[in-house]
């Protein structure tokens, strides 16, 4: 069993954030009109994830969030004492664990 682990969440200025200097994923232009779609439309229901001003998790949000002429966004705050080992796992993690996902057509159909 593992312990549940919960991070700070704060509002900071988007300015402030960097993109992870080896992120592999693109975000192309029709993923970030989408995404600024879905801020238009819910605001930011999904958070950011950083580690010492860098960005680990979100780079297409916070790219988007600029476009659309956001000045702060909402990010999850990684200890500052994890390394950048770590943090490259955990930005390979979280990219990967979506990408293993499926689709349920008929549920979707449905919707």
């Amino acid at each position: 069993m593992t312990t549940e682990v919960f991070y700070p969440s704060e509002v900071v200025d988007i300015d402030s954030l960097r993109p992870w200097p080896t992120n592999y994923l693109d975000h192309p232009p029709v993923q970030v009109a989408a995404l600024g779609n879905s801020l238009a439309m819910f605001g930011q229901a999904k958070n950011i994830v950083v580690w010492n001003g860098y960005i680990v998790a979100g780079h297409g949000l916070v790219q988007s969030a600029k476009q659309q002429g956001w000045t702060r966004v909402e990010v999850k705050q990684l200890p500052a004492d994890f390394n950048e080992t770590q943090m490259e796992a955990f930005l390979i993690a979280d990219n990967r664990t979506a990408e293993l996902s499926t689709k349920n057509e008929s549920k979707l159909g449905d919707m």
